[in-house]
Formats: C-alpha cells, sequence, structure tokens
C-alpha cells in the first residue's frame, strides 16, 4: 500500500513553539498531510534528523521539506544569532538536496511573533 504526503516537517522540540509551528502548517494547507520530526535545535542536528528524512522520503515521497529553526534556541547555547541559524538552515537544506535534488526545501526561523522565510 502506498500512501503518500506533501510535506516533511523538521522542527525543534521547544514546547514554546510546537503549536505556531503546527499553526503555520495548517495555514499552508497541509493539515493532515505531513510527517513530522522534532528534535532540539532543528537544523542543528540535522545529521541526526536524516534517517528520518530518507524514510520520509522512501515511504510517503513528500514534494516539500519545511525546516523550522527559532530563536532563543537552548540547543544552540550561547552562539544563537540570527545568522548561525541562517547558516544551519542553508547547510541542513543542502544536505537534504543530496538526498533528493527533487525536493522543495523551505527554510523558516521562527520567532515568537512571527515565523519568517529565509531564502
Amino acid at each position: 500500500m502506498n500512501h503518500h504526503c506533501r510535506a516533511l516537517a523538521i522542527s525543534c522540540i521547544d514546547f514554546r513553539f510546537v503549536s505556531k509551528v503546527r499553526k503555520y502548517l495548517v495555514d499552508q494547507g497541509l493539515e493532515g498531510n505531513y510527517d513530522l520530526v522534532s528534535l532540539p535545535g532543528a537544523s542543528l542536528a540535522i545529521d541526526e534528523a536524516m534517517k528520518a528524512v530518507e524514510i520520509s522520503n522512501r515511504l510517503h515521497q513528500p514534494s516539500e521539506v519545511y525546516l523550522f529553526d527559532h530563536e532563543d534556541c537552548g540547543a544552540y547555547g550561547e552562539d544563537n544569532s540570527k545568522e548561525r541559524h541562517i547558516s544551519n538552515l542553508k547547510k541542513a537544506r543542502d544536505e537534504i538536496l543530496t538526498l533528493n535534488p527533487n525536493l522543495t526545501v523551505k527554510l523558516m526561523l521562527v520567532g515568537f511573533e512571527r515565523i519568517e522565510g529565509i531564502d
């Protein structure tokens, strides 16, 4: 039996942002149509997430990946700058695309006030 989903979402475990990320995904029309991976630091833990990315890709063939980092992330420790998050998000995108270059990878930075897309 094949069952497909439209997207894979990778986010941090931080309880302060879980509902905000879910609402964003639902607002994108993805309710009930995405796989979810949660790891401390999200893009910081991309090496750990790659097995789940590979399994989601193989079993559910998502066409999009949403990668969510957030401000004030404890997993990042002292260097929790926006620039470091952006750098790690881009590195994570590159790693995901080596697995499947046909995916669309959307980089997101979640703040307490809003969610910002990163190019």
